[in-house]
């Protein structure tokens, strides 16, 4: 369903986009979203091979189907589990012997993540860097990742912390050579922190200011008519 739903060539209607990020948000809130389509591909695996050659034809064929769809659909989940399943997939190094066009012979799982890793990620490896490399600086905790349209760093747990940290911009008075005490005033020492939601906290106040003014037009008009 997902993966039909984000072909803007199959629903051209007017909602599908709004349907469609309903759709991916609760499949990201769903434990084991990703863990569901790797079983389904390991499970194809294993119904189609022996010993690394493949049983039947159709089985094969049923693989390589299941793997298709099954990765697309990985690569419209931008979540931790889902680096999970691909970087597992980074090691599955399985094919059958014998030459490109042979029955049974396709490219390992390993080679087919690199394309969908490139479409999650905002920063995927630098170029000279293998992904297993890769991988391997962010379980040390050397490197971080962010998906496509999100602010958010991750590692393979989770959010990530800002590993980097970046010395305070001096005061004005302290680039001068001044201190605030030299020239009486005080330091500020409360939290500079810029606040993330301004337009909020705006309409916020606004409505609080509104809500005063009602209730004070109110005892203004009802006193006046005590008066009368």
């Amino acid at each position: 369903m997902l993966r039909k739903l984000s072909r803007q060539n199959i629903f051209q209607v007017e909602r599908r986009q709004t349907v469609y990020e309903a759709t991916l948000q609760r499949y990201l809130e769903t434990p084991g979203h990703a863990h569901y389509y790797r079983d389904r591909i390991l499970e194809a695996k294993a119904k189609a091979f022996t010993d690394g050659q493949p049983k039947t034809e159709p089985a094969y064929s049923d693989y390589l189907t299941e793997r298709g769809t099954s990765l697309q659909t990985l690569a419209l989940l931008p979540s931790v589990e889902t680096m999970e399943v691909l970087m597992a997939f980074l090691d599955d190094h399985d094919r059958p012997s014998g030459e490109p066009g042979d029955l049974g012979y396709f490219n390992p799982l390993s080679l087919q993540i690199t394309p969908i890793l490139e479409q999650l990620l905002e920063d995927p490896a630098p170029r000279g860097t293998s992904w297993l490399d890769w991988r391997d600086e962010v379980r040390r905790g050397q490197r971080t990742f962010r998906f496509k349209g999100s602010e958010i760093r991750y590692n393979f747990v989770g959010p990530a912390p800002d590993k980097v940290t970046r010395p305070p911009k001096p005061l004005p008075s302290e680039a001068s050579g001044h201190s605030p005490s030299d020239s009486g005033e005080q330091p500020n020492r409360g939290n500079t922190t810029p606040d993330p939601h301004p337009a909020r906290n705006t309409i916020a106040a606004l409505a609080g200011t509104l809500l005063l003014l009602s209730l004070l037009w109110w005892a203004y008009t009802k006193r006046s008519k005590n008066h009368l």
